[in-house]
């Protein structure tokens, strides 16, 4: 074989190996599989679900006051659709890629008025916890941040 189509040849084996390199890292993406609200009457819970763990970034943002839940590296399910929710200062559940490279999927809390919550991230699962009251409720918990923050803050 001549040098030439050795060399052509070694770049095809390693053009293959890069290919099977980088494509189980696009099957093994995380997924945001399931957006469940619970909770009782004063304060909601949103139990969110991956296939893998999972890291919540939080912000608010004001007029209208809502609470947005961003979680890099993760595209949602196919099955999750936003939520009409009414309970306790939580009027919808809003869920979508917000961006595609790299992926971020973004749930937003619309909210009555502004509001206390706490963040409690746990591997593969995140609870959102909006609590009754207004915003100068304060309770213990991972992030307790009220939602009274103006609109420049967080863009």
């Amino acid at each position: 074989m001549s040098k030439l189509s050795r060399t052509i040849v070694g770049r095809l084996i390693l053009a293959g190996l890069c290919g099977v390199v980088t494509w189980p890292s696009l099957w093994a993406q995380t997924s945001v599989r399931t957006v469940k609200v619970l909770g009782a009457r004063d304060a909601v819970e949103i139990e969110v679900e991956a296939s893998d763990r999972i890291v919540p970034q939080t912000q608010i943002l004001t007029g209208p006051d809502r609470l947005v839940i961003d979680f890099p590296n993760a595209v949602p399910s196919n099955q999750l659709r936003s939520q009409s929710v009414d309970r306790g200062e939580v009027k919808d559940v809003r869920i979508g890629l917000f961006q595609g490279k790299p992926p971020i999927t973004r749930i937003v809390l619309d909210l009555k008025s502004a509001q206390s919550y706490q963040v409690f991230p746990s591997g593969r699962t995140v609870i959102i916890k909006v609590l009754g009251g207004g915003a100068g409720d304060a309770a213990a918990g991972i992030d307790n941040s009220p939602l009274e923050h103006s609109s420049d803050e967080h863009s």
